[in-house]
């Protein structure tokens, strides 16, 4: 199997501990696939999710309806950053705020968590030659910027979400409710007595 050939000595332990995550667009597409079935799906990430299959908004293909919540309710993190609903010359933002993270925060029905790290862009945390291109047209981080350092607390972040719904773990948790990360970063969260 692929895991095998690529991390010799690792085994997969997945049974009933699934989650999907996505970047931007993909958050549409795992929302929508969440949106026919759960399934074993144990915990959604959304990081910098975008509604909607174009930046413009232009082809109306929307997952998430204002004001109506989705009709699946597992654990959601959505991540978002500051400079996702800026510009970068002519074009729209990578993560225009009408289409974009608060929207999915907002549809969620079940236990919801939202991070918001400040200075950083949409595709910030992409490994460097890729965050170079997407620069072309997102808005990035413009001063005392460490990349590494931002990678490491989405890396964070997501692990610690992770453990904290899959494997019960309260100090994971409380990471992300105190937002105790090495870049500023603005917390919200709707658990509605979501026990760990």
């Amino acid at each position: 199997d692929i895991l095998s050939k690529r991390a010799p000595g690792v085994t997969a332990d997945i049974k009933n501990r699934y989650m999907l995550m996505g970047h931007s667009a993909a958050a549409h597409a795992t929302t929508e696939y969440l949106n026919s079935t759960c399934g074993d799906f144990k915990l959604q990430i959304l990081l910098d999710g975008v509604d909607g299959v174009d930046p413009f908004g232009i082809k109306k293909d929307f997952i998430v309806t204002p004001g109506k919540f989705l009709p699946y309710a597992i654990p959601v993190l959505v991540f978002a950053t500051e400079l996702d609903p800026e510009s970068k010359g002519a074009s729209p933002p990578c993560a225009p705020t009408n289409l974009s993270n608060e929207r999915f925060y907002n549809a969620m029905s079940g236990p919801k968590w939202y991070l918001n790290v400040s200075k950083y862009g949409h595709a910030d945390f992409l490994n460097i030659e890729y965050k170079d291109l997407a620069g072309l047209v997102c808005a990035t981080c413009k001063k005392d910027c460490n990349y590494s350092q931002y990678r490491q607390l989405v890396k964070e972040a997501i692990l610690n979400f992770a453990n904290a719904i899959l494997n019960k773990n309260e100090a994971s948790l409380s990471i992300i409710e105190e937002a105790k990360f090495s870049i500023p970063t603005a917390f919200k969260h709707d658990h509605m007595n979501y026990d760990v």
